[in-house]
């Protein structure tokens, strides 16, 4: 990885500093074991362009959609799944770039690594953890590698591969070094390690149990995938002195308006609650990121004014620290029902909704949407739109637009999986005046010509039959939770369809579209849909 050479013999005098960590390891008994030293040179010394390309540096991680979008084909084809780790990544690609440091503490007395006294340094053949271009490095190089033994890497996320070989089937998601594999058939994992066995890169392989700060529970014989934050959640409360915290019902209280006119008048925040509040949103966000996705519109509100907040905020901030604590161990469920989808089609729909000027600083409003594949959650999103709505139906429009954009991304990536999705695919809406004008009933209404006129893409979408747009009762439409703070009832009832305890259909069907009525009463278990 390294050469020590002459600091003298260098034409540019510039010497990278080094940086310095230890790796502790810890027996049954919660003693000290082992430290091991490691050194590392510290990218953020690095000079731009000289040492590194600063538009290649970003890791090679698989969007959460498609990471999703893997669990719910394991799920509803009843497929295999590893985690494999690649060890050592980031020792694995040569250095493009002349990057030399100073001999690390630790080695002085070593002639083997300083042979010339002072006048030592270390020139870096390889990568390490540490330099910033590593990571997008060992991407490239371990991308490639998989392309040229045929496995085709997809267009609408880069950082999936696929490889059909019969009735094998074999997909991978990358997420810098880790690899979530999917296979169709007992040993179709094969294709996968092949390729590795052929390559210079060395691995391990795992159950799929724990991944991304989430416990894993996948039983095949039941279809059922379960998502939790129990191990995450216990290593949270200890670390921020919150095990005490007393429990909350929901995220935030109804009516809660957070407002960058509370912050603090100071030149600097108050560091000791800066670091604070940023620590434990930023705990609270990986939460809301992958399992809790109820909480997403609580996290977007209070990030807003992270860069300064007061002690009011960091209580608003702990009452949603305490609603994190009473469903920790509640997991996100994904199940398959071939009693629901008897055929290997995949069948998408989402809500959506928006909160009109919502936001007491911008008057700009909120957008929020959910994509479910059988029932299971795919995807959604709470956040602040780009521009302010003039009306309650831009607001709506902006909101239908952005979850078309997703629903349309999701039926590339089905696509060159080589997975066919019924069509149309329907979106649940509140807004009637929305649905009129994206189907062209309100074309000449002289109060929407203020509508961006890229978005009335949706007019051709939906005239080519794609995707089509039906109306929901509010009352029943779940993206109402990713929008506003709503009431405990209704918090709970839509938290519910969120997390997969049940199917997000309204209990009222009567205003349903023909084609969606007739995928239920078909299925012969609208019973498994009724709510109490």
């Amino acid at each position: 990885v390294i050469k020590p050479i002459r600091r003298s013999t260098l034409f540019d005098p510039h010497i990278l500093k080094a940086g310095w960590n230890c790796v502790a390891k810890w027996d049954g008994d919660g003693k000290l074991k082992k430290v091991r030293p490691r050194a590392f040179p510290k990218g953020c010394s690095q000079i731009p362009f000289a040492e590194f390309d600063p538009w290649k540096i970003s890791s090679f991680t698989a969007r959460k959609e498609s990471i999703m979008a893997i669990l719910f084909i394991l799920v509803k084809f009843g497929w295999y799944i590893y985690l494999y780790d690649i060890t050592k990544a980031f020792f694995s690609e040569r250095l493009k770039e002349k990057i030399v440091s100073e001999v690390p503490p630790g080695f002085e007395d070593n002639k083997k690594y300083k042979p010339y006294g002072a006048d030592t340094v270390w020139l870096y053949l390889m990568n390490a953890y540490g330099l910033r271009q590593a990571s997008h490095d060992f991407g490239e190089g371990y991308a490639e590698t998989f392309i040229t033994k045929g496995w085709k890497r997809l267009l609408s996320d880069v950082n999936v591969f696929i490889k059909r070989a019969g009735k094998l089937v074999c997909i991978f998601s990358l997420w810098v070094d880790d690899n979530f594999v999917i296979f169709s058939e007992p040993g179709a994992h094969k294709l996968f390690e092949d390729v590795l066995d052929d390559s210079k890169y060395k691995f391990t392989k795992e159950k799929f149990e724990y991944a991304l700060g989430m416990n894993v529970d996948w039983n095949r014989e039941k279809a059922e995938l379960r998502l939790s934050t129990d191990n995450f959640s216990a290593r949270f409360f200890k670390m921020h002195n919150l095990e005490k915290l007393h429990p909350k019902s929901i995220p935030l209280p109804v009516g809660t308006a957070i407002s960058r006119k509370d912050c603090p008048d100071l030149d600097k925040p108050d560091p000791e609650l800066y670091s604070k509040f940023r620590s434990i949103l930023g705990g609270l966000s990986h939460a809301a990121n992958w399992v809790h996705r109820e909480m997403a519109v609580a996290i977007s509100a209070l990030s807003k004014i992270m860069s300064n907040p007061c002690e009011e905020h960091m209580k608003l901030l702990l009452h949603l620290a305490g609603y994190f604590k009473s469903v920790a161990k509640k997991p996100l469920i994904m199940k398959g029902n071939k009693r629901l989808f008897p055929t290997d089609k995949i069948r998408l729909w989402g809500y959506c909704d928006s909160d009109f000027a919502g936001c007491v600083d911008t008057r700009r409003s909120t957008s929020g949407f959910s994509i479910y594949g059988d029932g299971n959650l795919l995807a959604s999103y709470a956040g602040i739109q780009a521009s302010v709505a003039l009306s309650t139906c831009q607001a709506e429009w902006a909101a239908l637009v952005a979850i078309i954009t997703m629903i349309l991304w999701f039926l590339n990536l089905f696509g060159e999986l080589g997975f066919e999705v019924e069509l149309p695919v329907l979106i649940l809406c509140d807004s009637q005046s929305c649905i009129a004008i994206a189907k062209g009933a309100a074309q000449n209404f002289k109060r929407v010509k203020h509508f961006d006129i890229k978005e009335l893409f949706l007019k051709e979408i939906i005239k080519k039959g794609d995707i089509d747009v039906v109306y929901v009762k509010s009352k029943d439409n779940v993206a109402d939770l990713l929008t506003k703070f709503l009431p405990k009832a209704t918090f709970i009832k839509l938290r519910d369809f969120i997390r997969g305890d049940i199917l997000p259909v309204p209990d009222d069907k009567s205003n349903w579209s023909t084609t969606l009525k007739e995928m239920w009463s078909d299925s012969g278990a609208l019973d498994y849909l009724d709510m109490e």
